[in-house]
């Protein structure tokens, strides 16, 4: 089974678990995240894996199965498979310094706002 495959059904795998996983999972916000794929300092790369997992298997999803249903055409997101995982965390790094407030958003609401921010669909 080619690997990309393999993440995308992970990646959903995952998302189809979370309401009935555990509190404290649930409580991933986006500040985490950015805490483990930047390490203090986006101008040097990402390495961590968790972060790569995190992030491609997120966008991986997204292309897999599409706009989420609550999701408005004009604000869906649309992350070309070439983007690497720096740009994904430079686009989430960016998002949360336009609104600080955003850190607080749970992980997965504030990694999809800074993708359709950053690879906007048919805009």
């Amino acid at each position: 089974m080619p690997v990309k495959k393999i993440i995308a059904l992970s990646a959903i795998a995952i998302a189809a678990a979370l309401p009935s996983a555990p509190a404290a999972a649930q409580s991933l916000a986006v500040k985490n995240i950015v805490a483990l794929c930047t390490r203090g300092d986006v101008s040097k790369g990402v390495s961590d894996p968790s972060c790569i997992a995190y992030l491609e298997g997120f966008a991986t999803a997204l292309r897999v199965a599409g706009r989420p249903a609550n999701v408005a055409p004009r604000d869906a997101a649309c992350v070309p498979e070439a983007s690497s995982v720096d740009q994904k965390v430079l686009a989430l790094y960016q998002y949360v310094q336009t609104d600080p407030k955003t850190l607080e958003l749970p992980a997965g609401t504030g990694i999809y706002r800074a993708l359709a921010r950053a690879y906007p669909c048919g805009r």
